[in-house]
């Protein structure tokens, strides 16, 4: 802003007429009356300001009050995410574990199903090998059968001769 030359009212003369001045040319002397602020206007501007600042303190202590309250919950959950974190890799080493003792079992189920497979061809062996010989057996006991009639017959036959045989 451009600054004017202020010039004492006495030595000029025009008349500056300004609300609560007043300004004379005889008398040189100049009356300055300050505006006296209105009481009213002032003391609204100064409770609207007050309450203003009550209010915005208030919503600044809740607004803080709030952020702590997330804060705690963040840190809580924080923990929990760490707490199952944990867990989940227990349970996932107890899973493998689990895995690698169902892998020796699966390995032992096909070892006791190969045994199985080889006892099993081991009976059908054992099975024809016993028709065979019961096979072998009716036919010795036919055999068997056929000679002791023999042998009857023969020992008949000796007895008849005995009989028709002349003692001597």
């Amino acid at each position: 802003m451009p600054e004017t030359p202020v010039s004492s009212p006495a030595k000029t003369d025009a008349t500056v007429c300004s609300p609560g001045k007043t300004a004379t040319r005889d008398s040189g002397e100049v009356k300055t009356e300050a505006p006296a602020p209105t009481p009213a206007k002032s003391s609204l501007l100064t409770i609207g300001l007050g309450a203003l600042a009550g209010i915005l303190f208030i919503f600044v202590v809740v607004l803080w009050i709030k952020v702590g309250a997330r804060n705690i919950t963040i840190v809580e959950s924080q923990n929990r995410i760490e707490q199952d974190g944990s867990a989940t890799a227990a349970m996932q080493a107890q899973v493998d574990g689990a895995k690698a003792d169902s892998a020796k079992l699966q390995a032992q189920a096909d070892g006791a199903k190969a045994k199985a497979n080889q006892l099993n061809s081991l009976v059908d062996k054992t099975k024809a090998g016993a028709a065979e010989l019961q096979t072998q057996l009716d036919a010795s006991r036919g055999n068997s059968a056929a000679l002791q009639a023999k042998l009857e017959k023969a020992e008949k036959e000796i007895a008849q001769l005995k009989t028709t045989r002349p003692q001597k």
